[in-house]
């Protein structure tokens, strides 16, 4: 496991984490196979106070860890798909729902 992925674990000890190579090839290769990417971890936030939280943890190590989002890795240019192991991949998958709608 990496530095960055440890320290993830030690902050946020009830968040989702994959780090495996094999748990991360669905996140790293685009559907239709043409963009394969790679990083040292994927997050699974369930909230928006996670995905709060996490991006000002990440942007406060040093260097600032880069973030790359993806939702349901549809994309046809690879801009869902994280190039290097200074990326974090940030998944929404699971944030399925709408909790409330403020009008």
């Amino acid at each position: 496991m990496t530095n960055i992925a440890l320290k993830l674990r030690r902050a946020f000890p009830k968040l989702s984490i994959k780090c495996a190579k094999d748990d991360l090839v669905p996140f790293v290769t685009e559907w239709n196979g043409k963009v394969v990417g790679k990083t040292e971890c994927a997050v699974f936030p369930s909230s928006t106070e996670e995905v709060s939280h996490l991006v000002t943890f990440l942007a406060s190590q040093s260097p600032p860890v880069h973030i790359v989002t993806q939702g349901g890795n549809t994309g046809l240019c690879g801009g869902q798909i994280p190039t290097n192991f200074s990326e974090v991949l940030l998944c929404t998958s699971k944030m399925n729902s709408i909790r409330r709608i403020d009008a």
